[in-house]
């Protein structure tokens, strides 16, 4: 018997996570039928991925614990970040967490590492600071497939008496 393998889905335009549960060796497409209402034009990815997960892939336990994958329409999320006066753009797999975008930005805008933990992701155009787990993918809807983030100090919290 096969063992049951739970796996937390994030989706388009959803912050929360569903927990869902399927078989060790189960296909992307037997997880799409699963997931899929009327509309199975979607595409999953695992977390951190900027490629979608085949159809015939094959869905496996390990010990790692929980499976996270991302459900979205698009292929990919126009990213860009601004700091300083300067910009960097690229596409990431909608399953990208805001902490691999910080990381990506810090390195191409040459942030140092000091400067960088103090830093945060916010929304541009609001005071929205999504978590940094958060994948990139809940905070779009398709046709659109882009999102503008400015790199801002983070906030503090002093101690006080």
């Amino acid at each position: 018997m096969s063992k049951i393998i739970e796996i937390f889905v994030r989706q388009e335009g959803q912050r929360d996570p569903i927990l869902r549960e399927t078989h060790d060796g189960a296909t992307i497409a037997a997880l799409k039928a699963q997931l899929g209402n009327e509309d199975t034009s979607f595409f999953l990815f695992e977390e951190d991925a900027d490629e979608p997960l085949l159809d015939d892939y094959l869905i496996r336990h390990n010990e790692d614990g929980l499976k996270v994958i991302h459900r979205h329409r698009c292929k990919s999320v126009d990213v860009s970040v601004r700091y300083a006066g300067r910009q960097v753009s690229r596409e990431f797999g909608p399953g990208s967490t805001l902490d691999r975008i910080k990381r990506w930005a810090e390195r191409k805008l040459k942030i140092d590492d000091v400067d960088a933990a103090e830093m945060s992701l916010q929304i541009s155009g609001s005071v929205d600071r999504p978590d940094g787990s958060t994948h990139v993918g809940s905070l779009v809807s398709c046709p659109g497939c882009k999102i503008d983030f400015d790199l801002v100090p983070t906030d503090r919290v002093n101690g006080g008496q």
